[in-house]
């Protein structure tokens, strides 16, 4: 049982190098399966052919009941585990459990100039997204709250009651203003952020 008994150095390098292998294959396998799984769950998000994607940015005027005319833009971000939250250093927003996706948005022409929200949101169907709107800053007048849309390629309609903060507290409907009584409705297409700057330049803030 002298040094003639050990394994050879030459051995060791073999089979390290095979466990190292076969562990590669393990996780890009556990990989592959989730992938697949998401596609399959998640198709909106994937462009496979470069087909359409919900997933990007949008750009849309509105007019509202009372003929107040305004600009939205969404930065639409397939949603991760709170660790993958950021993507080049910047936060996309808050993320609950059991969102399907998430991002920001910008709005001109409702409250006082531009204002910033991050939204969050879920799919009913692979068509019809729900997105929430969080305002980061509170500004007197009209707010986005919780829209319903419908999805088909590059368009992306949305509809819903808007919000008014009053300085104090939010209105909702209810106080004969058409504005939060009533549905509006908003078609937005994809574009840059600098399709929603032009429009926002030709819309009365």
């Amino acid at each position: 049982m002298g040094l003639s008994s050990r394994m050879p150095l030459s051995s060791y390098i073999i089979l390290y190098a095979a466990l190292a292998v076969i562990l590669v294959l393990l996780v890009s396998l556990l990989y592959g399966v989730f992938f697949f799984f998401d596609i399959l769950g998640r198709p909106w998000a994937y462009s496979f052919g470069g087909w359409p994607t919900l997933t990007g940015t949008w750009h849309g005027t509105l007019r509202t009941p009372s003929g107040q005319d305004a600009v939205l833009f969404l930065d639409i971000r397939r949603s991760y585990p709170e660790s993958y939250n950021y993507s080049n250093g910047k936060s996309y927003g808050f993320v609950e459990d059991g969102d399907d996706f998430r991002g920001q948005a910008r709005t001109c022409g409702l409250a006082n100039g531009e204002r910033e929200y991050s939204i969050n949101g879920n799919m009913e169907g692979w068509h019809q997204p729900i997105i929430n709107f969080q305002p980061k800053h509170l500004a007197t007048g009209l707010h986005p709250g919780r829209l319903q849309g419908q999805w088909h390629d590059n368009l992306l309609t949305l509809s819903g009651q808007l919000k008014r903060f009053d300085g104090r507290t939010w209105v909702y409907g209810g106080n004969q203003d058409p504005d939060t009584d009533r549905t509006t409705s908003i078609t937005l297409r994809k574009g840059t952020q600098t399709d929603y700057k032009t429009a926002c330049a030709k819309t009365p803030t």
